[in-house]
């Protein structure tokens, strides 16, 4: 039996070594030396009879076996954490692990402001966040959750609306528009210097949407400067690089204190706000339970939990 807990024991830490691709963070996360997981997956590996990592100085990869028994053992796994964090609910303490994915925006927006609160009231559930413009797939990667816009993400999900509409907003320095103008309308940007946020992975810009007479247009931008960071077209507009469009209330601060101005505000559109998405299945960890109720009491006076 203990053999099996100990060959258990190092199922996990390899779990956690592929995931994190690194040992270092593998064991900062497990709370270990660097040198017990080296021994514990060296142990694994001459119990299995087979290499499960390929290691070189600069990163760790699964070999072909190591990815065959990813795959096996992971929904096993998170089954018995589920398993733990249900009987440790069950004598008064929720804990366990929430895996969350959302763009950057969105965990400011909606989950910066009430983190604080959900760690006070759980501090035994860990909380993980991965801060993703690339839209990463919540159910192919293993995700209990994720941060959306609403309705973009597959209907076989639960979406709870968690936000209000976002606002797009053309800003730029006042001295870039002492130096080259006001634009009047969008179509006058094509003669303007713009900063454009391009999407992660992609050779692809997101376009700048517009009304004009009820109607809802896009322009397809391009500049000299690109940014796959929505943060980093905040700072190069502050720098004076051109013109960038963003979210609205990503600059109010900067807008109050005169540091942006804003233009075109009369053909901005009203994007729709962030959904929080998770799994549908019949029984969600009692951590996750927790932090949807969280999230719904802290958000009440929004459109709640729907399909």
């Amino acid at each position: 039996m203990s053999e099996d807990l100990h060959e258990l024991a190092g199922l996990r830490v390899f779990a956690i070594v592929a995931e994190e691709r690194s040992f270092a963070r593998a064991a900062g996360r497990l709370g270990m030396s660097s040198s017990a997981v080296s021994h514990t997956i060296s142990t694994l590996e001459k119990r299995i009879g087979l290499r499960l990592l390929a290691r070189t100085t600069r990163s760790v990869a699964t070999t072909a076996a190591g990815a065959q028994l990813l795959c096996a053992i992971l929904p096993a796994l998170a089954d018995i954490a589920e398993g733990v964090a249900a009987i440790r609910s069950s004598h008064g303490k929720t804990a366990g692990v929430i895996r969350i994915t959302a763009v950057k925006h969105a965990v400011r927006r909606v989950l910066w402001p009430l983190l604080a609160s959900f760690k006070q009231q759980f501090p035994d559930i860990r909380v993980e966040v991965d801060a993703d413009d690339g839209l990463t797939d919540l159910v192919a990667q293993r995700y209990d959750g994720g941060l959306r816009f609403s309705g973009s993400v597959a209907k076989d999900l639960v979406a709870m609306r968690v936000s209000s509409e976002l606002r797009g907003a053309v800003v730029a320095t006042p001295a870039y528009f002492k130096r080259c103008g006001v634009p009047a309308t969008p179509h006058d940007l094509f003669t303007h210097t713009c900063i454009t946020h391009r999407k992660t992975g992609r050779d692809e810009a997101y376009q700048w949407m517009f009304m004009e007479q009820a109607r809802t247009y896009a322009q397809t931008m391009t500049g000299t400067v690109a940014f796959n960071d929505a943060d980093l077209v905040i700072e190069a507009a502050l720098a004076g690089l051109g013109i960038a469009y963003v979210f609205e209330d990503a600059v109010v601060a900067q807008l109050a204190s005169g540091q942006l101005e804003r233009v075109l505000g009369a053909y901005s559109i009203r994007f729709p706000g962030y959904d929080f998405y998770y799994s549908n299945r019949r029984q969600n960890s009692p951590a996750l339970v927790a932090f949807i109720e969280h999230l719904r009491a802290a958000y009440s006076p929004a459109l709640g939990a729907r399909r």
